[in-house]
């Protein structure tokens, strides 16, 4: 539905337009508020979408770094991922 681009809805502003990439690759599923285990089984470290097998990272609900994890996976940072100096 074009007509929803760049839509959002804020709560206690309502819904508004903001600039937006109209496509974009994916390359990691932050899974926000899922179960996280500390030994995940192979099959919880990925998932699929739309037929593309993707790398999935589980953040469990409650954990204080899940804001920060979805920060440094979401790509605007320009040294996620990477190490310092490298």
């Amino acid at each position: 539905m074009p007509s929803l681009a760049g839509l959002i809805e804020v709560r206690g502003l309502g819904i508004i337009r903001l600039p937006h990439e109209p496509l974009a690759v994916a390359s990691l599923v932050v899974d926000l508020g899922a179960p996280a285990e500390r030994m995940p089984e192979d099959a919880a470290v990925s998932t699929r979408i739309e037929g593309i097998r993707l790398p999935r990272l589980a953040v469990a609900s409650g954990n204080p770094f899940s804001t920060v994890v979805a920060a440094l996976t979401s790509g605007r940072f320009p040294n996620s991922g990477t190490d310092a100096g490298t």
